[in-house]
This record gives C-alpha cells, structure tokens and sequence, in this order.
C-alpha cells in the first residue's frame, strides 16, 4: 500500500527546492530530529517505531516494533546518545529509553504510567504522568542511571497517549502546556413536528 504521507526536508528561509525523504509505506508521523541532524524519528501507524536517515542513499529501519500502536513520541537526547518514547505494549502507557544506536538495552522509567518525555540538557527528563503529573527524572552521566521519577505539578490535557500537550524551554524553567479547559459545548437538538403547515408562513 503506498504511503498516505510523504516526508520533505527544505530550509525554512524558502530557498532551494524541496528534497524528499524516504520513508517506508504508511502512514508516517515524523517525531523528532537527532541533535547531529542526521536521523528523524517517525511512528509509522501500526507499524512501530522508525529511525529515517537524512543522507541520500541510506534506508530506514524499525527501531520498535508494535502493531498496535499509534505514536511514539520518540525524542533524542541532546547529546544524541539516548532515545526516549513511550510505548503501550504492556498495555498501558510507559516511558522507556534506549541507548542511540540501540544495543538491546533499555529502561523503564515511568512505573505508574507515563507518556511523552522531553529531555533538558544532558541530565533531565520530564514526562507526563497517567495522573496528569509532569514528572522529571535526573539522569545520570556518561552511563545511564536516573532517579526516582519526582512529581513537580498537575496539569489537565486531552489525551496521555495523543498528540504532543507540552513542551520545556532550554533552561528547564519553563512549561507550555497544552491545557484542557472544560467539556466541549454541545449544542441542544431541536425537534421540530407538524412543519409542514410551517411552510405556508
């Protein structure tokens, strides 16, 4: 099945033509950019985790496999050296990270839930909490050991597993939270019965 999505890199002055990424079929959610912007993350739908090299000439390949799910939110680590994302293949949502390239190791690190990490610099990592807490965790440098995941404060979003609901400044100091202010409105159904003499009017 060819893809419904085609990726295109250009610079974002408008300048030069469009280059076109390969990808593999699907549809393709790109995620995240590797620090040496040599690499993209992208969810294929139902089709796992893909690294997509940049350089002409080199294939992708899954990195994480699950038929179910639907996004990763995969994002690399600053120094590019680890790869966070989370993943419902216990059936519930969880931070994991894995070394960059992968080396068959790999961490839990949300244990009650968890979705969508941002790194802050080389030593932290936020992720959103299943009880709608973001939770940071410090990691440790050059081998990878973190601590308790510490909760820092609530917030109200649509959806832990969705689309991204919040972003970290570079020095860590600030949130942009995609917040979830009340129900939608939904408006009342009229009935309207014995129209017709309504027509004559």
């Amino acid at each position: 099945m060819p893809s419904n999505y085609r990726v295109f890199r250009k610079m974002v002055d408008g300048t030069g033509e469009e280059e076109p990424i390969q990808v593999p079929p699907g549809d393709v959610y790109v995620e995240h950019l590797s620090p040496d912007q040599r690499y993209i993350t992208a969810s294929i739908l139902r089709n796992g985790l893909w690294i997509i090299p940049l350089a002409p000439g080199q294939k992708p390949w899954q990195f994480r496999a699950d038929a179910r799910a639907t996004a990763w939110q995969s994002e690399f680590s600053p120094d590019g050296r680890w790869l966070a994302y989370m993943s419902e293949e216990s059936d519930s949502p969880e931070v994991y990270v894995e070394p960059f390239p992968a080396t068959g190791a790999r961490w839990q690190v949300s244990t009650l839930g968890g979705a969508e990490p941002h790194w802050q610099g080389a030593n932290n990592l936020f992720y959103l909490g299943a009880d709608d807490t973001i939770m940071m965790t410090t990691v440790g440098v050059p081998n990878w050991q973190y601590t308790k995941p510490m909760k820092l404060f609530r917030v109200s979003v649509p959806d832990l597993a969705g689309n991204t609901d919040f972003a970290v400044s570079p020095d860590g100091e600030r949130f942009v939270v995609n917040a979830f202010v009340a129900e939608p409105i939904v408006p009342p159904i009229e009935t309207i019965v014995n129209w017709q003499p309504l027509l004559g009017r």
